[in-house]
């Protein structure tokens, strides 16, 4: 079996291959040029291979270190992850958000039950009303956020825009003058309260 591969020559490698020289990846390790050297040569005889062509003032990787970057990046990644799951502090309280019904139907699933994993110790309040009754509900602060249908002449950030489908049991066309839809109602908007 391999050894396990070491996240400080790990985080030394990708250094090194941002800042393009050892020099340049020293400081940002907290470590001479010297040792930041040593880190990679241990590194390369670690795997086996040579990771870098080092050139008179830069460094770049070669065709092995660009395929090992990618997964250098992704184990730093996943430890600074790992340690934040268990080290951010926990949120807790509730959420009170606003949507249509139509909305909540195929939405929301997804996202709430992300928001939950995140964030297991907040609750969500989940309110199911027409888009102008939410607007109103939000206006007076009973509402921390609402996805709502934008109206007329409402400053809303918009979120998601819908394409408008033509649905008939029979092709309706007229000749040379395509079908206009003139109404606003498929801007799915949100505001902040």
């Amino acid at each position: 079996m391999a050894a396990p591969l070491d996240l400080n020559l790990l985080k030394t490698f990708v250094a090194v291959v941002e800042s393009g020289s050892l020099s340049n990846a020293a400081p940002r390790v907290g470590r001479s040029q010297s040792a930041v050297s040593m880190q990679m040569q241990r590194l390369e005889d670690m795997v086996g291979n040579q990771l870098l062509v080092r050139g008179p003032r830069t460094v770049t990787p070669n065709a092995a270190g660009e395929d090992f970057l990618i997964y250098a990046r992704r184990l730093l990644k996943l430890s600074d992850e790992a340690w934040a799951s268990v080290t951010r502090p926990k949120e807790t309280g509730s959420v009170r958000l606003g949507v249509p019904d139509d909305y909540a139907a195929f939405l929301l699933p997804p996202v709430l039950s992300r928001f939950a994993e995140d964030h297991p110790l907040v609750t969500v309040e989940l309110v199911c009303e027409q888009s102008t009754a939410l607007v109103k509900t939000l206006a007076e602060g009973r509402l921390d956020l609402a996805i709502v249908t934008r109206l007329p002449d409402q400053p809303l950030e918009v979120i998601r825009l819908e394409r408008f489908v033509w649905v008939s049991p029979r092709p309706i066309t007229w000749p040379g003058r395509p079908i206009r839809c003139l109404s606003p109602c498929s801007n799915l908007a949100a505001r902040q309260g």
